[in-house]
């Protein structure tokens, strides 16, 4: 018998995303060296609470889990947990967000980075990332800096508010 690396557990769509599921089992395929699709299925199937596998049955009925491939088991859970968000709503969440009042701009930076993942910003991502980080800070001498910084990029951007915000809090 072939060593097992890791050990996924059942999904729970209360503790992470779909898509946060599927990464984690796509390493342990790797760790593991599985690449039939079969394979992946029955690991899949056995692998799913049985909450989610009745959401399955549900939702392929009269057809069965076993009946389908890999692939189109992740693409219907996909497809019921996380539908495709609306990119106009995204990129106007992500514009719209500003740092709350007691928020670190690391923590910020993370918000600002889960709302992008939505945007198709691509290439821009960084560039729009910089905009809203120095538009969204609200702390005027911050921006002012900011505003003040030739060819400002974001990783500048976000050492020098974090830089500022450090002084701030020690002073």
């Amino acid at each position: 018998m072939a060593l097992v690396v890791g050990t996924p557990t059942p999904f729970d769509s209360k503790m992470q995303t779909w898509e946060e599921y599927c990464e984690v089992l796509s390493n342990f395929f790797e760790a593991n060296e599985i690449e039939d699709a079969a394979k992946k299925r029955a690991i899949l199937l056995s692998l799913v609470s049985s909450q989610t596998y009745s959401l399955m049955r549900n939702l392929l009925s009269p057809d069965k889990p076993g009946d389908k491939s890999f692939s189109e088991l992740v693409e219907l859970l996909r497809n019921h947990y996380n539908p495709k968000p609306s990119e106009i709503v995204q990129c106007f969440k992500f514009n719209s967000q500003n740092r709350q009042p007691n928020e670190t701009v690391a923590d910020y930076v993370v918000v600002l980075r889960e709302l992008a993942q939505h945007c198709n910003y691509g290439e821009k991502l960084k560039e729009m990332l910089r905009d809203r980080l120095v538009c969204g800070i609200e702390v005027d001498g911050i921006q002012r800096r900011l505003l003040a910084e030739p060819e400002l990029t974001f990783e500048k951007a976000l050492m020098l508010a974090q830089a500022w915000m450090r002084c701030l809090k020690d002073m």
